[in-house]
C-alpha cells in the first residue's frame, strides 16, 4: 500500500485520466482490507467520478460500487450500502440487453461430429476425440 500512495500522488499531476483511476481503485481496495473504511470509501467515490466520462465499462463500475456498498456496510452504513447495491442493481439491469430487443443477438454454435483420433487410444484405452 505504501508504494501506490506517492504513485496515485504522481498521476493525479499527470494527464492520463485511466492511470489515475486504475491506481485509485487499488488503493481503494487496500485501504478497505486494512480497516481504513472512511478512507477507501472517500476513494472509491473518487474513482466512480474519474471514471464516468472514461466509459470504462459497466463492469468496471459495477465492481467499484459493489465494493464502495461492502465498505458501507462493514462502517455501520448498511442503508447507504443497501441503497447503492439497489441503484448497481438497476444499473446493470438497464444496461443489459433483453431477449428480443435489438441488442441481443442470439448465438448459435454449431459443432463438428466427434471423430476418433486415429491410433491413439488415450489413457487407459479411453477412446479421445477432437
Amino acid at each position: 500500500m505504501a508504494a501506490l500512495e506517492p504513485a496515485l500522488a504522481q498521476a493525479e499531476q499527470e494527464a492520463d485520466p485511466g492511470l489515475r483511476v486504475t491506481l485509485g481503485n487499488q488503493l481503494m481496495r487496500m485501504r478497505h482490507a486494512v480497516g481504513d473504511h472512511a478512507g477507501a470509501r472517500a476513494l472509491g467515490e473518487r474513482v466512480l467520478a474519474q471514471s464516468e466520462p472514461l466509459e470504462m465499462g459497466v463492469v468496471f463500475r459495477a465492481d467499484v460500487m459493489h465494493v464502495v456498498a461492502m465498505i458501507e456496510v462493514a462502517a455501520g452504513q448498511a442503508p447507504a450500502g443497501l441503497a447503492r447495491f439497489e441503484a448497481l442493481l438497476a444499473r446493470l439491469a438497464a444496461r443489459a440487453p433483453r431477449p428480443g430487443s435489438a441488442g441481443h443477438r442470439p448465438v448459435y454454435v454449431r459443432r463438428a461430429p466427434l471423430t476418433r483420433v486415429a491410433g491413439d487410444e488415450g489413457i487407459g484405452g479411453a477412446m479421445p476425440f477432437c
